[in-house]
């Protein structure tokens, strides 16, 4: 929720803002506000899809400075969408805003935000790590945050400028106005804090002489919130004539006029009840009874309920075997989950409403959504949500063109190789490996065929297979090297080092696909740092070429979208499942950046595997893994390149004579574009490159 203008009313009267000094509290964080506030803030990348490795550091580094303050956050999530759909059409609203916002990026133009769709994965990734008290509420959070705020005497970390319209007693602290550097205090060289400033709902009303904290909620409501728009009130704007404020402290401009005229009708009402009489009574008559309901709904989500949370974060729960959810009787291991951020929301908007929204990304609006790419997996999902063919379709809400289209998707009861899918009550007493084996065969694999690739990888290798089979238009094989080699930087060129063991080479060799301790162990500080140097001088030279982000290719950055709607999709499969297989991260998969700007790369060269070898240094265990990996994904999907794999126009029609010519010419480029192998042994090089750091070296780059 959000009230129209408020925010942008108290940036122009700071006044109302007390300073504070932030530590040795508690502090009640509103979740999905503050995601997104980390993603923009700390200016990650987005243009390409999501920098989750950069993304993931951020929030590390954000929650470590309240934890530095011995701040205590408790993280609230909202929940799934009200039965009654009195939000809706703000929902979509919004999606059809960021199908909007999509388009232009692609356009050229950069303005627009679109949050990557697996941030929040990565997110409650780092709050679990760091032991962060978190929660999902069952519906929107708003109130509930209130309430445990209240409860605990502490204020709101947000920016929703709801929490100015609740009467929060410790007040609410805008995200914008934290400078979440900790400075130390000058009556303690120990103590750390962090400054900032605090908006209390008494500072605002006690400028106005029969204003009380009561008449809050109508004067949100009157100015327009997501659950009704100011629009409806034209009518009584236009009947009635709002007085002036006269102040002294409170700069009044023609954007906030009406705002400040309301708070001053407001004076001369007591009963908060009569003021929606008069309201009302300026609007057509049929129009009144519609309107006062939606006027007391939207009055009545600023009531602060009564607190349950604290219960949860202070005592352990019974162990009830069913759940009462909208009307619907749940198991209790599901919505139990859902509160504790084990499965996402998407699952219960699913299961309750037989309704999703799938986000748009960064896409060619030409080319069909990049989620048909993972469809049958959702499917699949939707069949064990539902467990019973009668109970329906799930309607999607997806981008189609450039406009927002509804499709009503038939759930899948049974997969190839496996059978009849379980229900959600059957699923917590299925074994370990029965519930394997429906998370391989849904993605269209079975046990035996990952024979010799070690657990780590089956989930990575299931995706990538699964993607190419599925892809429109079918991806070129420079898609797939550019994936492969942004796993290979992710995951064996960190800041980790490991230390290398006599049988690390042995236990290498007796793998197809050996664990990333293994390679890192194989791995030696040369070869990272010839890694590190190559991507850095492709990633360099490509932005200089590219001085906006839209000219690079943009069905590059559509195929990794759909690579993207195929990882969420094996995520929720597999967290519903229980985690059958190791949950890979999201920051360890994939970069944004860097997959497409390789890709893009890749995509010129003559003898694009011959340049990523030469990426990778030739000699190093990263291209014996990187062509292994190669083996391994087509050997998962039975078929040749030429099947499942478009041919490159631009070389497809060259003679081998000219390809020979061509790959010389290209070994020539790729020397004065690289540091080669004959480099690797450079110890300044290797000192000073040793550790990838990519949150800070693709920063830089992105373009963003």
């Amino acid at each position: 929720m959000g009230v129209k203008g408020l925010t942008t009313f108290i940036d122009t009267n700071q006044e109302l803002l007390e300073d504070t000094k932030l530590c040795k509290t508690k502090l009640i964080l509103d979740g999905n506000n503050v995601y997104h506030f980390v993603y923009y803030n700390y200016r990650v990348a987005h243009a390409y899809g999501g920098d989750y490795l950069q993304y993931r550091n951020s929030v590390d580094s954000f929650f470590k400075s309240l934890l530095t303050c011995d701040i205590e956050p408790y993280v609230i999530f909202d929940g799934g969408y009200e039965k009654d759909d009195r939000k809706l059409q703000t929902i979509l609203g919004r999606a059809r805003s960021r199908i909007s916002s999509s388009n232009q990026i692609v356009a050229g133009n950069g303005s627009p935000r679109i949050m990557p769709i697996l941030a929040y994965e990565v997110f409650c990734e780092v709050i679990k790590e760091l032991g962060i008290q978190h929660r999902t509420c069952d519906y929107e959070a708003d109130g509930e945050i209130a309430s445990l705020a209240n409860y605990f005497n502490c204020p709101v970390l947000s920016n929703d400028s709801d929490f100015c319209v609740f009467d929060l007693t410790a007040g609410y602290i805008p995200l914008d106005y934290v400078n979440f550097k900790p400075a130390k205090s000058q009556e303690s060289t120990t103590d750390l804090h962090l400054n900032c400033q605090l908006f209390k709902l008494s500072n605002l009303t006690q400028e106005f002489a029969n204003v009380s904290n009561t008449h809050m909620p109508l004067f949100a409501t009157l100015l327009g919130n997501d659950l009704i728009g100011t629009d409806v009130f034209e009518a009584f704007f236009n009947n009635i004539k709002l007085p002036k404020l006269k102040s002294k402290r409170i700069f009044v401009s023609k954007r906030n006029s009406k705002m400040l005229g309301v708070l001053s009708w407001l004076q001369a009402y007591d009963d908060v009840d009569e003021a929606c009489e008069v309201v009302v009574s300026h609007l057509k008559k049929n129009e009144r009874d519609n309107v006062l309901k939606m006027m007391k709904q939207s009055i009545e989500a600023y009531k602060i309920p009564v607190c349950t949370l604290h219960s949860v974060f202070e005592s352990e729960q019974g162990n009830p075997t069913e759940i009462s959810y909208t009307g619907c009787v749940l198991p209790a291991w599901f919505i139990g989950a859902i509160r504790r951020c084990e499965l996402p929301v998407f699952l219960l908007n699913a299961l309750t409403l037989h309704r999703v929204i799938l986000l748009a990304q960064i896409e060619d609006h030409n080319l069909p959504s990049s989620w048909k790419c993972a469809l049958n997996i959702r499917r699949s999902i939707y069949g064990m949500l539902l467990g019973d063919e009668a109970q329906g379709k799930i309607c999607e809400y997806d981008r189609e063109k450039k406009s927002l289209r509804q499709t009503n998707e038939e759930p899948l009861y049974s997969v190839m190789s496996y059978g009849r899918l379980p229900s959600l009550n059957q699923i917590p007493n299925l074994s370990e490996e029965e519930r394997k084996d429906i998370f391989l065969n849904t993605l269209g694999l079975t046990e035996s065929t990952l024979s010799g690739v070690h657990r780590e990888h089956w989930f990575t290798t299931a995706v990538l297979a699964y993607w190419i089979q599925n892809t429109e238009p079918r991806l070129m094989k420079w898609h797939l090297f550019a994936i492969i080699v942004c796993l290979i930087t992710l995951n064996v060129c960190d800041t980790e080092e490991v230390e290398a063991t006599q049988d690390s080479s042995e236990r290498y060799e007796s793998q197809t696909l050996p664990p990333w301790s293994c390679i890192k162990q194989c791995t030696t500080s040369d070869e990272k740092a010839h890694l590190n140097n190559n991507l850095t001088r492709i990633l360099t030279t490509h932005s200089n070429k590219t001085k906006h982000h839209q000219n690079t290719n943009i069905s590059i950055v559509h195929m990794f979208s759909q690579l993207q709607t195929c990882i969420q999709a094996a995520l929720y499969l597999n967290q519903l499942l229980l985690s059958p297989i190791p949950n890979p991260s999201p920051s360890l998969i994939y970069d944004g950046t860097l997959c497409c700007k390789l890709a893009s790369s890749l995509e010129t060269r003559p003898d694009p595997e011959l340049y990523t070898q030469e990426i990778l240094g030739r000699k190093s265990k990263m291209v014996e893994f990187f062509q292994d990996f190669q083996t391994v994904i087509l050997s998962l999907i039975d078929a040749t390149s030429e099947e499942m794999f478009r041919l490159n126009e631009k070389t497809s029609k060259k003679t081998s004579k000219k390809k020979k010519k061509a790959k010389k010419q290209d070994q020539k480029q790729d020397s004065s574009e690289m540091i080669t192998d004959k480099s690797e042994n450079s110890e300044s090089v290797a000192q000073d490159l040793i550790i990838c750091d990519l949150s800070n070296r693709f920063h830089g780059l992105a373009d963003d």
